[in-house]
C-alpha cells in the first residue's frame, strides 16, 4: 500500500512529542463533544505508537464505565448519565484507532445507557436504504409542534454518537432535532457491510431526509444538512441531490481535492478512507479520490450554504474554499477562523454555537437572496 511504510513517521511524532503534535487541538474539540481534559490526559500518556491508541482509550473507558455503575445503582442518574457519555466518547476514539466490532459493541452499550438518562429524547434508528440499513441517532426536542431538524454527516473519523453532544445539545436548546448518521463507510453502517463511494452518501442522506420528513415530531419543510471534516464533502452533496434540504453548513472543509489529506497527510488518513471505501488497490483508490470533489456538484446545490474553515488548514488549503465559493450559484457564506487548523480545536464550541444559530435562521428563511460574503472570525484575543 502506497505510504503505508511512513507509519514510523507518526509513531515516532506520537511517541517524542505528543498527538497533539499530529493533529492540532483535536483534543480541545473533543471536550466540547463530551470528553473530560482528565480523559485524554490519561489515555495518550499511554501512547507510545499508534498501534497503542484503541487500547490505552479502552482502558480509560472501562474506568468511567465502572464510575457510572456505581452511580447508577446509587440512583445518582445525573452523575452515572456523565460518566455512561464520557466512557462512550472515549469507546468512539478506540473505534477510531481499531475498527474492531467488539470494541464497537461496548460503544454502542455506553451510548445507549447515557441516552436513557437524558434530559430529552434519544432514539437510535435504522434506516432503510436499498439492501442496505444506514444506522442513526434521532434527538428530538420537548415541544409542541413539529421542529426543524438538521441531519448531521460526521467526519472521516467519527461515527454517530460523538456528535451532538449529549449533554449538551446545542440543536434541542435551539428546539431543533438533529439526526446524527453513521452514513455508507462509517461505524454501525460500515460494520454491516456498507461501504462508501463517491455519490452513495449523498443517496444515504437522502435517506436519511426521507426519515425524518416522515416523523410526525419533524416539520419536512424546515430540514438542513450539516457535516464536519470529511461531512464538510457529503453534506453539501446531500444538499444537491435532494432539493428539501433548506440549509447547508459544511465545517472543516475537505471540499475539493483529495491529495493533500490523502497523499501528503498522515498515512493515516489514506488508511482509514482505504478500509471504509473497500478499496486497496492504490491506482483504483487515487481514481476514486479524483472523484471525490464538490466541483461536481456546485451548481446543483441551490439552499444558503456556509463553510466554516480554518485560515491554516493542514488537509484542505483556504485557496479550494475560497475556489468552491467561486462555483457556488446560491446564496452563500465562507467564515474563516483566524490562526486556526482543520479541527477549529480553539474555538469548535463557538462554532457548534454559531452554525446551530445559522442552520435555524436559515431553515426559518431568515437570509438575503443574493448573500455572497467571507468572514473572518479573530483569533481569541
Amino acid at each position: 500500500m502506497e505510504r503505508s511504510g511512513q507509519q514510523w513517521v507518526t509513531d515516532s511524532l506520537v511517541a517524542s512529542l505528543g498527538f497533539d503534535l499530529v493533529f492540532p487541538d483535536a483534543y480541545i474539540g473533543w471536550l466540547e463533544q463530551g470528553m473530560r481534559l482528565q480523559d485524554y490526559r490519561r489515555s495518550i500518556a499511554r501512547v507510545r505508537s499508534a498501534a497503542m491508541m484503541c487500547k490505552a482509550w479502552s482502558m480509560t473507558a472501562e474506568d468511567l464505565l465502572r464510575q457510572a455503575e456505581s452511580c447508577a445503582e446509587r440512583e445518582h442518574t445525573e452523575t452515572a448519565l456523565e460518566f455512561y457519555h464520557r466512557a462512550a466518547f472515549a469507546y468512539c476514539k478506540a473505534f477510531w484507532a481499531n475498527k474492531n466490532a467488539g470494541v464497537h459493541r461496548k460503544l454502542k452499550d455506553s451510548y445507549a445507557k447515557a441516552a436513557a438518562l437524558a434530559t430529552h429524547t434519544v432514539e437510535r434508528v435504522e434506516i432503510p436504504f436499498g439492501e442496505h440499513t444506514v444506522f442513526g441517532i434521532l434527538h428530538v426536542p420537548d415541544v409542541n409542534e413539529p421542529a426543524p431538524c438538521v441531519v448531521f454527516a460526521p467526519g472521516m473519523d467519527m461515527v454517530k454518537e460523538e456528535y451532538p453532544n449529549l449533554q449538551e445539545n446545542r440543536f434541542v436548546k435551539r428546539g431543533m432535532a438533529c439526526l446524527s448518521i453513521d452514513g455508507p463507510g462509517q461505524g454501525e453502517t460500515w460494520l454491516h457491510g456498507l461501504t462508501v463511494t463517491p455519490d452513495n452518501y449523498a443517496e444515504a442522506g437522502s435517506a436519511a431526509v426521507d426519515f425524518v420528513a416522515a416523523d410526525p415530531r419533524i416539520d419536512s419543510e424546515r430540514i438542513g444538512v450539516f457535516g464536519c471534516s470529511m461531512g464538510s464533502y457529503w453534506a453539501p452533496t446531500i444538499a444537491a441531490k435532494d432539493d428539501r434540504v433548506k440549509a447547508c453548513a459544511a465545517a472543516m472543509g475537505n471540499f475539493l481535492q483529495k491529495d493533500t489529506i490523502f497523499k501528503h497527510a498522515p498515512p493515516a488518513f489514506r488508511r482509514n478512507f482505504m478500509e471504509m471505501s473497500g478499496i486497496f488497490d492504490d491506482d483504483e483508490f487515487d481514481r476514486m479520490a479524483e472523484r471525490m470533489t464538490l466541483a461536481r456538484f456546485a451548481e446543483d446545490i441551490s439552499c444558503p450554504i456556509l463553510l466554516l474553515h480554518g485560515e491554516f488548514d493542514q488537509l484542505c488549503p483556504l485557496s479550494d474554499a475560497r475556489e468552491f465559493m467561486a462555483m457556488l450559484n446560491c446564496p452563500k457564506e465562507l467564515w474563516v477562523f483566524e490562526n486556526e487548523f482543520h479541527g477549529l480545536g480553539r474555538q469548535r464550541g463557538e462554532m457548534f454555537a454559531w452554525a446551530a444559530d445559522w442552520l435555524r435562521d436559515k431553515v426559518n428563511g431568515r437570509y438575503e437572496k443574493d448573500l455572497d460574503q467571507e468572514l473572518w472570525i479573530p483569533e481569541p484575543a
